[in-house]
């Protein structure tokens, strides 16, 4: 991936194919480490030390552009309480951090194996919002899930709308419409708020919010892509933080 950005030489000084493996390891048991699998297969990892340095991020190359490398991002920016996070950005790699609302500090050479390699210090600023999170948490804890509209039905007054994911509500608990706080139930084991949706809608003169629990990131673009899919109604998608 990176091939485009820099030259063999570079590549060669960066990745001289021989890794100092109980230094890693020893720097990844220091560090919030997370590793992605497939079908038992490792096909990312990424860690991040206590101070909020992300120190490294991989993706192999046959499943890049599937959300692996923001699924990591996702747990490793929450993991630790510091309120900025910093990395070292390639320059293959920079554009994916400014979407996720990282700023560059400051462009440098670095020098590995006598190699000069420009790459990016990027920072973010962390907005800690776990109160509100916590409520929430609280509320799902002590709420039945009820999922009254599962994947693949159709929406009951608007047939052509077909819920991409399980889509219920929370029991005893009301929202703007004065039915339960609704639910998107997605396929992730984990099983986590990790995402919520806020909605207008102009043709019910309302807005909501939905909750996000235990969805990938292919569910979360389906539900994004749902709730704007209408003129009348448009949605953001907040992540937990």
């Amino acid at each position: 991936m990176n091939a485009k950005d820099y030259t063999k030489l570079q590549l060669d000084g960066w990745a001289t194919g021989t890794v100092d493996l109980n230094a890693w390891n020893r720097s990844f048991l220091e560090h919030v480490t997370v590793v992605a699998e497939e079908n038992g297969r490792i096909v990312g990892f990424g860690d991040i030390d206590l101070r909020g340095y992300l120190d490294r991020l991989y993706v192999h190359k046959d499943y890049q552009r599937k959300g692996i490398a923001a699924a990591i991002c996702d747990v490793l920016e929450t993991a630790v309480s510091a309120e900025t996070i910093t990395t070292h950005a390639s320059i293959t790699a920079k554009q994916f951090f400014s979407s996720r609302g990282y700023r560059v500090v400051k462009e440098q050479q670095v020098v590995r194996n006598g190699v000069a390699l420009m790459n990016f210090e990027m920072q973010k600023q962390m907005e800690r919002n776990d109160a509100f999170w916590a409520v929430l948490d609280a509320l799902i804890t002590d709420n039945e899930i009820v999922i009254d509209r599962p994947k693949g039905s159709a929406h009951p007054r608007f047939e052509h709308l077909i819920y991409p994911v399980d889509y219920g509500y929370l029991k005893n608990t009301s929202s703007m419409d004065a039915g339960g706080i609704d639910v998107w139930m997605g396929t992730d084991g984990a099983r986590q708020l990790d995402a919520l949706i806020c909605t207008v809608d102009c043709m019910k003169r309302d807005s909501e919010i939905k909750l996000l629990i235990g969805c990938t990131e292919q569910e979360k673009q389906l539900i994004y892509e749902l709730h704007n899919s209408s003129r009348y109604m448009k949605g953001i998608l907040i992540r937990r933080q």
